[in-house]
């Protein structure tokens, strides 16, 4: 799907660098121009919003004190390495 929505931050877009529309029609007063107007007809670049149309489908979420033993398991593995890993290192 293509966006072309402004993303505003501090009054400015951080996709295409257009000034906020109360910041423009501010500066056209201070510099004696014709107010430019209350609608802001500007559209911002193009671009992917990179989101697909399938959604994952719903599942249980499990939790990790449900899973504890796996879990454990691949702690004890890991300070093993480690262990081996500094004896190899020191010998």
């Amino acid at each position: 799907m293509k966006l072309r929505e402004h993303v505003w931050v501090f009054d400015k877009c951080i996709v295409c660098g257009a000034f906020a529309w109360a910041t423009v029609r501010s500066k056209a007063v201070l510099e004696g121009k014709t107010d430019p107007g209350t609608t802001d007809e500007r559209t911002c670049l193009e671009r992917d919003d990179y989101q697909t149309r399938l959604c994952p489908a719903p599942a249980r979420r499990q939790f990790a004190y449900e899973d504890f033993d796996t879990i454990k398991r691949r702690i004890d593995e890991i300070e093993a390495q480690r262990i081996a890993a500094i004896n190899t290192a020191t010998t």
